[in-house]
């Protein structure tokens, strides 16, 4: 089976860390980068967060792609009472167990998360506090996958160590121009059919 790419992304609350420091649009248009050039051609595994989950799933729509093949998502049903109306969307969700406090209800979500799947990417665009905890533990889980840190962006991502030792792929990360920066790691034909498969 083809590995999968993992992303770890937010836009930064109102008034929470890394907020001052994020561009929400150039986030935005990061996530959006992504999904033009890799949903439907390699599977997506991410925690649902209400600004990401319903950007997936517009994706979706708009490629006209059935997403139940090319994307999990993975739930704490601690929120449950806050997931995103777009979850209707998606037959892949796992949901995980809570547990009695919010912090190891996250953290059990992304053991499963990362444990479940194996990657050969993970990304990191904007966030706060949570995306420096994932690149963490996707480190560990994942030591021989490539890392993507989406710096433009700003939020707790500006923050990540280096990953990249090309200083054309450091530039790209830094530029803005996120399609080439995906392309270049990832591989994937632009022009290629949205049909996903196992």
């Amino acid at each position: 089976m083809k590995k999968s790419i993992f992303l770890s992304a937010s836009v930064p609350t109102y008034g929470r860390e890394f907020f001052d420091s994020c561009h929400p649009y150039q986030i935005q248009i990061a996530v959006r980068s992504l999904l033009l050039l890799a949903l439907g051609r390699q599977r997506l595994v991410f925690g649902g967060h209400p600004s990401i989950t319903p950007m997936v799933y517009a994706a979706g729509r708009s490629f006209g792609l059935n997403t139940i093949e090319c994307v999990t998502i993975y739930q704490s049903a601690f929120f449950e009472d806050k997931f995103p109306l777009e979850n209707q969307g998606f037959a892949d969700i796992r949901i995980v167990a809570k547990e009695e406090e919010l912090k190891d209800s996250i953290l059990s979500m992304r053991r499963r998360m990362l444990e479940d799947n194996e990657f050969a990417v993970g990304i990191f665009i904007g966030g706060m506090k949570g995306i420096i905890d994932e690149y963490e533990m996707f480190r560990e889980k994942s030591p021989d996958a490539k890392v993507i840190a989406v710096r433009a962006g700003g939020g707790a991502t500006a923050t990540l160590p280096c990953t990249q030792s090309d200083p054309a792929i450091q530039a790209l990360e830094e530029s803005g121009d996120y399609f080439s920066l995906f392309n270049s790691i990832l591989g994937i034909d632009p022009n290629s059919e949205r049909i996903f498969s196992n």
